[in-house]
């Protein structure tokens, strides 16, 4: 047999192989459909809530989907004439997540992030806004710095919650960057580190400190900036300051080492706190105006490591400094003291951390005391991990956050 006959007989197997290669993809194409047709439904409506504001028809919206920890799908579609849309065919199992987002002017606005707990339908309004360059009513509602002390550095934390009263998302300035928030550093500042974002991208550096760039919705604590850095000294005292160009409602300083002594014409003295077998000091202000220079003076810093009573008959090799994970790790761990109601009685809301009435207490022993504090505070470090790995979507890390926060401030109010 000839090479040219062998190609023209060989010609009609390769056209069998090919249509029963389509078929089997078509196939396994309506198999999967098939599996991941739900019996669930989910409609809403985009609202457009500044006052005169454009209607909610024929936005994009997208229905994100998880399964746990891991993003699923994207359903695509969008709203008609009066602002509605609906979803189909979704899988009501506990461990499916869903957020709506719609897109207006270019800006991602979400949806609080719902499950079918129950029944088979599920129904969601998500707001949209029109926006503005005037940021004369953004404020800080709520500064945290959180001060881990080591010998001759000083690791800071710093948490910036932001609440925009207005009907209208804020966008920085018309020109140039967005500049929609301002941040100062102390002098001497060093390894800045962002938990979201970095310079060059959300955050762009400046002579004193640093913008960011991202629009501030309407809502209170609708926007959130946590940062660190280090503060080097040579000397048991130092002094520096923390200003912002914001209005403060409330603001707390945590300081990891009870035997450094810190005083300040602005902060009062709080005494200790014990939190998940430390003491931290603590300091409180309230109502500061914009631009309100608050200098934090340090005595008896550590330029070595501290004496610790031991049984042990060497003394502890000095601690190194905490990396990027931990210190924003201890960031947490400080706010977590302050949301349970440590000061003022504030607790910080998110659109997405919104849970369910029926989770408190209704009998002698609920949920909540299934888990000891510091198991909701390892939780928590452990829930931060994941994020910093990636293993979870912003999403999820939120919503997951807030439950073990609302868990944990249950279980401090009980006095347990």
């Amino acid at each position: 047999m000839t090479l040219s006959s062998l190609q023209r007989t060989s010609q009609p197997f390769r056209h069998f192989l090919l249509a029963l290669t389509v078929a089997v993809l078509l196939f396994l194409a309506a198999t999967l459909t098939l599996q991941a047709q739900g019996t669930g439904t989910l409609s809403g409506r985009v609202v457009n809530e500044t006052a005169g504001g454009g209607p909610g028809a024929n936005i994009p919206v997208l229905l994100k989907v998880y399964k746990g920890m891991a993003p699923q799908r994207t359903v695509e579609a969008q709203t008609d004439t009066s602002g509605e849309f609906l979803f189909n065919g979704l899988d009501t199992a506990k461990e499916y997540i869903y957020r709506v987002i719609a897109r207006y002017q270019g800006l991602a606005y979400p949806s609080d992030v719902m499950t079918f707990e129950t029944g088979q339908v599920l129904t969601t309004t998500v707001p949209i806004y029109e926006t503005t360059h005037d940021g004369g009513q953004v404020h800080v509602e709520r500064a945290h710095l959180i001060m881990n002390v080591n010998p001759r550095r000083l690791q800071i934390g710093q948490f910036y919650v932001f609440s925009n009263p207005g009907d209208r998302t804020y966008l920085g300035s018309s020109s140039g960057v967005s500049e929609t928030l301002r941040f100062y550093l102390p002098p001497g500042a060093s390894d800045l580190q962002f938990q979201d974002g970095q310079l060059g991208e959300r955050y762009f550096s400046t002579p004193d400190g640093f913008i960011d760039t991202e629009p501030v919705l309407p809502g209170t604590g609708s926007h959130q900036v946590l940062y660190s850095y280090n503060l080097d000294f040579n000397s048991p005292q130092y002094t520096f300051s923390v200003t912002t160009p914001y209005s403060v409602t409330a603001m707390n300083v945590l300081i990891s080492d009870p035997a450094v002594r810190a005083k300040s014409p602005i902060l009062a003295s709080e005494g200790t706190r014990s939190l998940q077998g430390q003491e931290w000091s603590s300091l409180v202000a309230e109502s500061l105006p914009p631009t309100q220079v608050v200098p934090l003076a340090l005595d008896n810093l550590p330029l070595e490591a501290r004496a610790t009573p031991s049984a042990a008959p060497q003394a502890q090799p000095a601690q190194p400094p905490v990396d990027r994970t931990d210190m924003l790790r201890l960031i947490i761990v400080g706010v977590i003291a302050l949301i349970c109601g440590v000061l003022i009685g504030y607790y910080l809301p998110h659109p997405s951390a919104q849970q369910p009435t029926d989770q408190k207490p209704v009998a002698p022993k609920p949920p909540v005391e299934e888990k000891s504090e510091d198991e909701l505070l390892a939780a928590l470090a452990d829930l931060d991990d994941a994020f910093e790995r990636g293993d979870l979507t912003e999403d999820q890390y939120r919503k997951q956050r807030a439950g073990l926060k609302q868990e944990l401030a249950a279980r401090l109010q009980q006095g347990k």
